[in-house]
């Protein structure tokens, strides 16, 4: 789950797995239905291939939004 990101961050994240997508789904595949077919970890892991690694660095948070848990106390992605 990606929480707590700039447009800028979001962009890169969302261009990086449309690219992904594109290159690799077979159409007429919707992306649910490609995710299904190479698993989440295989799509997760090529996306963080098309995407520049700064933006999944770890980025810690001390702002509680409503929608967060108690466990959500920090945000984005702990390793890649």
């Amino acid at each position: 789950m990606i929480k707590n990101r700039t447009a800028e961050e979001v962009e890169a994240i969302f261009d990086g797995i449309m690219k992904f997508y594109i290159e690799n789904a077979q159409m007429p595949d919707l992306v649910g239905t490609f995710i299904e077919k190479i698993g989440i970890n295989a799509f997760r892991d090529g996306v963080f291939k098309v995407v520049d690694r700064k933006y999944f660095e770890y980025c810690a948070t001390t702002v509680k939004y409503d929608y967060m848990k108690d466990e959500d106390h920090l945000c984005g992605f702990k390793s890649i």
